[in-house]
């Protein structure tokens, strides 16, 4: 589960992928590769939908079954997340929901619900 994911130098950066992508898998080496999601960039106002999006990002992004998924699940201890991940995972939000998580906000985004409320107040502040 999460862990360190060699990448390798040829590759391109990590900011570039995660620009133009919003959801990861694994290659056969293990290494991160990226796939585009039609939707990236909108927000429907739908909060089921932007819970299954953010449930779908994180496991997508760090391999985990989507039941491990709880709101109370902390991004670092249970589901095994590293910091560089976590902050990755943060601009892929940012891609994927159109909005900016400033630094502060994302320092205190522990757990799964915790995201998922973030997302949800920017959305509404935004109606």
């Amino acid at each position: 589960m999460g862990g360190m994911h060699a990448v390798p130098a040829a590759s391109q950066s990590i900011t570039d992928d995660f620009a133009n992508s919003t959801a990861s898998h694994h290659n056969a080496k293990g290494d991160r590769t990226m796939q585009t999601r039609p939707h990236a960039g909108s927000l429907q106002n739908n909060s089921e939908d932007l819970v299954d999006r953010v449930k779908g990002i994180i496991a997508t992004y760090l391999d985990l079954p989507l039941e491990l998924l709880v709101e109370e699940a902390s991004l670092l201890h249970d589901l095994g997340a590293d910091s560089l991940e976590i902050t990755e995972m943060m601009m892929v939000f940012e891609e994927e929901f159109g909005f900016t998580i400033d630094d502060n906000a994302a320092d205190h985004l522990f757990t799964v619900g915790d995201i998922i409320g973030h997302l949800q107040n920017l959305a509404e502040a935004q109606d």
